[in-house]
């Protein structure tokens, strides 16, 4: 997972750097990498079982 995360560094990052000067820009990269980071973190992990609202229900 530490390759990602750099591939995901190296395609936020370089934008925010170049355009320092506008704050939506770098804002915008924090929150593609808090995102990516996110993602990422739990790329590993199996998907909860859900269960439906009806299936609780007692069946008369």
């Amino acid at each position: 997972m530490p390759g990602a995360m750099v591939v995901l560094a190296a395609g936020a990052l370089p934008l925010a750097v170049i355009t320092w000067w506008s704050i939506a820009t770098p804002v915008l990269a924090v929150l593609v990498l808090l995102l990516g980071w996110f993602a990422i973190r739990n790329l590993g992990r199996p998907q909860r079982d859900t269960v439906s609202v009806t299936a609780l229900e007692p069946r008369s």
